[in-house]
Parts: C-alpha cells; sequence; structure tokens
C-alpha cells in the first residue's frame, strides 16, 4: 500500500456567513467553467451561493467556506474539512499585482 502526504498549499478563502451578506470582490470577479459556459459566484432567488467548480455549479451553504485554489480555480469545502486542513497564516493578504510570481511552497 502506498502512503501519501498532502502538500502544503496556500489559498484565499472567505466564510459564507450570511445569504445577504455580499461575495468579496477578489472572488466575484473569478470565472469558472461550467456545462452552461463561463459564470462567476452567484446566488440563486434565496441567496445561497452558486460557485462555478470543476465544470459544475456548487451550492455553497451557510458556514462553507469558499476557497481559490493555486490555479485560480475555486472551490467549495465544508467547515470541519477547512478547519482540519487550514490555519490562519494572514488576516487581509495583499492583493498579487499583474506580473508578480507567486512561488508554490517546496517548489
Amino acid at each position: 500500500m502506498a502512503r501519501y502526504r498532502a502538500r502544503p498549499i496556500i489559498v484565499d478563502a472567505f466564510k459564507h456567513v450570511d445569504h445577504k451578506a455580499p461575495v468579496p470582490d477578489e472572488f466575484a470577479k473569478i470565472e469558472g467553467m461550467t456545462t452552461g459556459g463561463k459564470t462567476t459566484i452567484t446566488k440563486d432567488p434565496v441567496g445561497q451561493l452558486l460557485v462555478p467548480v470543476a465544470g459544475a455549479i456548487r451550492v455553497c451553504r451557510i458556514g462553507d467556506y469558499v476557497l481559490k485554489l493555486e490555479d485560480g480555480t475555486l472551490d467549495v469545502v465544508r467547515p470541519n474539512v477547512f478547519e482540519a486542513g487550514f490555519e490562519l497564516i494572514d488576516e487581509e493578504a495583499p492583493p498579487e499585482k499583474e506580473g508578480d510570481a507567486v512561488e508554490a511552497p517546496g517548489a
């Protein structure tokens, strides 16, 4: 049997805490591909977040985290998974500037 270790990554994330709360600007602009074409994070009529993830739309429930991964794509993670796998390193991450290279840990 093979053994694996999770590689360290740094992600930007926000916790969905209220159906009325706006999506943070840096996440609202990210487009993802779905079967219907490109789309951004939207809300359904009751205010649930609809997040484009890996060619589909995932519903983000209250308490879930939305992550921007290293490759710029989005993911939705349940709170227990997020809290077990991530720790806060910077409350307000500086915005990336065009042309800035971001090196992955261990690269």
